[in-house]
């Protein structure tokens, strides 16, 4: 039994779910063991296309089609591996429920690929359900349904969990003219696949960022053509930002309004600045404060909007704290 087990666990779940159990009953008892369905992969079945398939499973198995649905199927499928699934490619049909099921049921995955759809739908939750999975060693997101993305918002949560993966995907999108986030990254990694891969981007928004000399001289070299960039909340020392406003030329709005690490009333940076159409440094500081006359242990800031983040000091790296917006 558990030699046919090891052979069936390489078959694939078309085979084992429509051929292998109704060949007799020792190959339907084998191919319930946990160990043939420890990799899971429904993009074999569940297509764009699978009415006739889905029309198969029915008929075979004796089940009404009124009662068929693609989170009851995934559920049963996901119940045979016992709890022993290592690895999980989900449909662009799967749904939230189904993936929360396999969140509680296999908390042993290792390896996860996710449809688009369940990524754009769910971010925040996907996120959540991911950190379930103390062995994960492998995640990818599947992006290949918008190659034509032109502009993309990513939240704080993402860019911490996945830097290295979020960059990796910039390269996809040819077509991406504007980029918006919030979170721990590295400037010069984030905007290197953008200068080879983006040739449209103009605009680009990173709250909070931490731009040391190197990340400036980043953004000159790596975007010299970027026309709107909105820094607000930075920590940017004086010299970072004249490389900034001497390098891009081609800058018609830029926003580093409640900034640290310069004054806004700066004549040489409001010079330097004169040529940008839109240009918004309201509120920066050459350094934080702090309020020596208050029970808390916040930083003051006079702007109420501002969020306490925190800075971790290396040059081009950012970990939101507080609040976010």
């Amino acid at each position: 039994m558990d030699c046919l087990a090891t052979v069936f666990a390489k078959v694939g779940m078309e085979s084992l779910l429509l051929n292998i159990p109704f060949v007799c009953k020792s190959w339907y008892k084998a191919s319930l063991s946990p160990c043939c369905w420890l990799s899971l992969d429904f993009t074999e079945i569940l297509t764009e296309y699978y009415y006739d398939w889905m029309k198969r499973f029915v008929d075979e198995y004796t089940i009404d089609e009124m009662f068929f649905t693609v989170t009851g199927f995934m559920k049963l499928v996901i119940h045979r591996s016992k709890g022993q699934a290592t690895f999980l490619k989900l449909p662009g049909c799967c749904t939230l429920e189904a993936f929360k099921y396999v969140a509680d049921v296999c908390p042993g995955l290792k390896a996860l690929s996710l449809p688009s759809e369940l990524v754009f739908l769910e971010p925040s939750m996907i996120i959540e359900l991911i950190q379930k999975w103390e062995n994960l060693e492998s995640l990818s997101l599947k992006v290949g349904r918008c190659p034509g993305l032109k502009a993309l918002s990513l939240p704080s949560e993402l860019v911490f969990l996945e830097p290295s993966m979020i960059i990796e995907l910039i390269q996809k999108w040819e077509n991406l003219e504007s980029l918006s986030l919030k979170g721990r990254i590295n400037i010069a990694e984030l905007l290197s696949p953008i200068s080879l891969h983006c040739n449209n981007f103009r605009r680009l928004d990173i709250r909070g960022a931490s731009v040391g000399e190197d990340a400036a001289l980043s953004i000159v070299k790596l975007v010299p053509n970027i026309e709107h960039l909105s820094l607000r909340r930075a920590s940017i020392p004086r010299s970072s930002l004249i490389t900034i406003l001497r390098g891009c030329k081609k800058l018609v709005c830029l926003d580093v309004s409640g900034c640290i690490g310069f004054d806004e009333e700066d004549e040489e940076i409001s010079k330097l600045a004169s040529h940008i159409s839109n240009f918004s440094c309201q509120g920066s500081r050459p350094r934080l404060y702090y309020d020596s006359d208050s029970d808390s242990n916040d930083y003051y800031d006079s702007d109420d909007d501002y969020d306490h983040d925190e800075y971790d000091g290396s040059d081009g790296y950012y970990y939101g704290g507080g609040n976010s917006d």
